[in-house]
């Protein structure tokens, strides 16, 4: 094999495991993603479930809500 035969396949394998390193981390970001949504998907399931099995749920609104009420009852009661 000549000189610039190997170096033409060393250059080309080289490049070749670039490129397959490229599509890992791709695929790596992708199936990241995916397990995150994944994961967001659940819980937005198991929230449904809970608040059509009847069981107490309030969204961030309600929750700041809730709080601010607390905060304004105590203010009132301590003064």
């Amino acid at each position: 094999m000549k000189s610039s035969e190997l170096a033409q396949l060393t250059t080309q394998s080289k490049s070749q495991e670039q490129q397959v390193k490229d599509y890992k981390s791709k695929y790596l970001a992708e199936q990241e993603k995916v397990t995150l949504k994944q994961r967001e998907l659940e819980v937005d399931s198991l929230r449904k479930r809970r608040v059509h099995s009847g069981e107490y749920y309030m969204d961030r609104e309600t929750l700041k809500q809730d709080a601010q009420s607390r905060r304004a009852i105590q203010q009132i009661v301590t003064s």
